[in-house]
């Protein structure tokens, strides 16, 4: 199981500004026009190690455990995703916990828990639960024919069907529409292959290939051994906060980490430290 090339999506599936010549509506065996494909199927979202999605029989649940990480405070919560994958899809079920701390003070609180499923290369479903502080958001959404019907708190919205979540197992390649799984906002966005390189991670340097999209904010991740994320980034409000596997998850993939290293990954010297 290998990680799928992202580059050239955007050239192979007709997005705005990659059109071959003749693309459309194409010529039927009988002489008429075939109807041009809905939209979600042309857009190039993919599923990251595409063999996620092409999956031929179920197999049980992975557990993929990460560290969140404040540039400022250091450790400040847990992100932890599931993904079941079965024929044609894949069903994720994500937990986060995080909790900034001053001097015992609890500055900021945040709690979600999220289930995506994926099917033939599109959403089909989403439900998410997010306390903020106190304050509780809860989506849920359902794929209806081309569309997807997302419900936020203020009500139903129909929105293109090649939507896709602001999960790390989902990346998009040229342009796309992005769907907050906290808030359900809809976002442009534009995603780019920057390619292979090699981070630092509990004393290992691993190859990682490495996207970036860039919507209202820009986020980025970095896709290892059998497509799994090894390490992704949000900008809140200029803030890179970073979400790193584990050690404990690490060596699931077959890795060995440096346990001399592992405390020190978890502390590092503050930004030009």
């Amino acid at each position: 199981m290998s990680v799928q090339t992202l580059s050239r999506v955007a050239e192979r599936h007709d997005l705005p500004g990659h059109n071959r010549p003749g693309a459309g509506s194409l010529p039927s065996p009988s002489g008429g026009r075939r109807r041009r494909q809905p939209a979600w199927r042309r857009l190039a979202a993919v599923t990251v190690g595409g063999w996620l999605a092409t999956a031929g029989v179920a197999v049980a649940a992975d557990v993929y455990d990460f560290d969140v990480r404040h540039p400022v405070y250091g450790d400040i919560g847990t992100y932890t995703d599931t993904i079941e994958r079965h024929g044609g899809g894949w069903r994720l079920d994500t937990r986060l916990r995080v909790a900034v701390r001053i001097l015992g003070i609890v500055l900021h609180r945040e709690a979600a828990d999220y289930t995506t499923v994926w099917q033939d290369g599109r959403l089909v479903s989403f439900r998410g639960v997010t306390t903020t502080n106190g304050a509780t958001v809860e989506l849920h959404g359902e794929a209806s024919g081309d569309v997807f019907v997302i419900t936020t708190p203020s009500g139903p919205r129909v929105v293109p069907g090649g939507v896709i979540p602001s999960t790390p197992w989902v990346a998009t390649v040229g342009a796309g529409t992005l769907m907050s799984t906290k808030t359900g906002r809809l976002d442009r966005v534009h995603g780019i292959d920057l390619g292979n390189g090699v981070i630092a991670l509990h004393g290992l340097d691993l190859v990682a290939r490495r996207y970036e999209l860039v919507s209202d904010k820009r986020q980025e991740v970095w896709i290892g051994k059998d497509g799994v994320p090894l390490r992704f980034r949000s900008y809140e409000s200029g803030t890179p906060i970073d979400f790193e596997l584990t050690a404990d998850a690490l060596r699931k993939l077959g890795f060995s980490p440096d346990p001399s290293r592992v405390d020190a990954d978890r502390n590092p010297p503050p930004p030009g430290g």
